[in-house]
């Protein structure tokens, strides 16, 4: 059975892809890259439950048609990723459009080549 680009695939893991076989054959059809990234999902768990259920989870998201685990699950649910940071440079930008400032104007034209 195929494991990961850089880790081989742990025993637990086997035995839980070797008894479903929809799980089995989602993890022959994802590449090496994505196959490497639950076995360093599973590896990575400190206590023994916690990798009880990561190799659970691999099961479902297998089944499911995931092909790289989701990292956002907490608890069973999915959880959005956190926004980007923002732009100073484009929220002083947007202000001085606001207020109408020939600075902001002037930097605008700039930027965009005018």
């Amino acid at each position: 059975m195929p494991g990961g680009v850089v880790h081989k695939l742990p025993e637990d893991l086997r035995k839980a892809l070797v008894a479903n076989p929809a799980a089995l054959a989602a993890w022959k059809d994802i590449t090496p890259l994505g196959r490497n990234e639950f076995i360093c999902w599973v590896e990575d768990a400190k206590q023994q439950m916690t990798r009880e259920r990561r190799v659970r989870r691999t099961q479902e998201e297998l089944e499911e048609g995931q092909r790289r685990p989701c990292r956002q699950i907490r608890n069973g649910e999915r959880r959005p990723l956190p926004a980007p940071p923002p732009d100073p440079m484009r929220e002083m930008m947007e202000a001085a459009r606001r207020i109408g400032s020939r600075w902001g104007r002037d930097a605008r034209s700039k930027r965009e080549g005018r």
